[in-house]
């Protein structure tokens, strides 16, 4: 691969821009022997450069926005320079054809949410996140290979939301997913200073999440899968996993992330597992011991928990990914759960997800634990999260009016 240089520096060729004397800082690109500039849009007194490491100087009341932008730009031309030596095994200026729809400057806002995504792993982004922004870049790259800050308007936004409907054929809420993201890249580019705060196409368009029900198990139905005898360990494992989840309420991403360290015992033998939530950093002390409870037993997700903290003594010495307890992936564990419910005879497509589901609605609903404490448990910033886990019908009604004694109003 060839060696690219970049740096900052003053126009030198043109003449001075205005009667201040300002003049265009460019970023050269230079590479065998050859150089070529690239217009930044920064027009700048000399005094306020710094011609030797190519950035603003501090007298600069501009300073920290400029260098903010210069940096950002290089990013850009970095990544893009990057990608084209490893696809074309060497460097040309006439690649410049591909960047921005032919135009060479630092109007790529793909490129730029590429180069921020990539700066912010392992930062302020989990894997996870890391992960899933790339691919939704991926698939709006599928729509356009590059897009101009300039181009980001609300019709391009229609134009989007139509393609990953009806090419890619993405429901309505992932497609929201998609514009969630590109939101947040757009708002960064006007912190940057590199989009203007009165061009966000987002002031105007809007696309809102449409309610869907997530199915959840019944407790009957969790009693089938209760007593449904595994024929192998993958089976005993998928069955262990999914009853977990079911009776702590910790997602997919939580409950695999569980380790050793996050499980305390205290004097009276009772277990709790101290982690802090994936989704919103929150810290939870959850009383293992204390849910679903089975007389003279030690409770469910106890039982389950003291199973795979027998391989404490194999593991404690090693990397913490070898220190979880239900290590698989999501698509494995959702492939297993189809089978568990087929042999289980529960008619119902199980998924990772229902677990969490499962567990809010039992305590919301058949066993009526205050929406105050399901709240805490589950870890939800606000209680309207929570509510969602009650489901209102007929029988619930009935039995409800049933069981309240109305003789305390007379």
């Amino acid at each position: 691969m060839d060696q690219v240089l970049l740096r900052y520096k003053n126009n030198t060729r043109g003449q001075t821009k205005n009667s201040k004397g300002e003049k265009a800082i460019v970023l050269e690109v230079y590479c065998n022997r050859k150089r070529k500039h690239f217009p930044t849009k920064i027009i700048l007194d000399p005094k306020f450069w710094d011609e030797k490491n190519g950035i603003v100087k501090k007298n600069s009341p501009q300073e920290a926005a400029l260098n903010s932008q210069l940096s950002n730009l290089k990013k850009i031309h970095e990544l893009f320079i990057d990608e084209m030596n490893r696809k074309f095994n060497g460097f040309k200026f006439e690649y410049y054809k591909y960047f921005n729809d032919g135009s060479a400057s630092n109007d790529c806002f793909l490129s730029y949410m590429t180069a921020e995504i990539k700066r912010r792993q392992g930062n302020d982004i989990t894997p996870s996140t890391f992960l899933s922004q790339n691919n939704k870049v991926t698939n709006i790259k599928k729509f356009r290979k590059s897009i101009a800050f300039n181009e980001i308007t609300v019709k391009l936004l229609e134009d989007l939301t139509v393609y990953l409907k009806t090419k890619l054929g993405h429901s309505h809420n992932t497609v929201k997913n998609h514009h969630k993201i590109i939101k947040q890249y757009v708002r960064r580019a006007i912190v940057d200073k590199i989009i203007d705060p009165a061009d966000n196409p987002y002031l105007v368009y809007k696309i809102n999440w449409e309610k869907t029900e997530v199915d959840y198990v019944a407790s009957q139905e969790l009693k089938m899968i209760e007593n449904y005898a595994p024929k192998n360990e993958s089976e005993q494992f998928t069955k262990d996993v999914f009853l977990f989840s079911c009776y702590t309420g910790l997602a997919y991403v939580e409950y695999t992330n569980i380790s050793f360290e996050e499980i305390i015992e205290n004097n009276d033998g009772q277990l709790f597992i101290k982690m802090n939530r994936q989704k919103s950093k929150s810290k939870v002390i959850l009383p293992i011991s204390k849910l679903f409870p089975v007389k003279n037993e030690i409770s469910k997700p106890e039982r389950i928990l003291r199973k795979y903290m027998s391989n404490y003594e194999i593991a404690k010495d090693s990397d913490r990914k070898d220190r979880l307890f239900f290590k698989i992936s999501n698509q494995k564990i959702n492939d297993n759960l189809k089978g568990l419910a087929t042999k289980s005879k529960i008619n119902k497509a199980l998924s990772s997800h229902m677990g969490r589901h499962t567990f809010g609605t039992l305590l919301c609903n058949d066993l009526r634990v205050p929406l105050t404490v399901v709240k805490e448990l589950m870890s939800h910033s606000d209680i309207s999260q929570t509510v969602k886990y009650v489901i209102v019908n007929d029988k619930v009604i009935d039995t409800m009016l049933k069981e309240t004694n109305w003789n305390k109003i007379y």
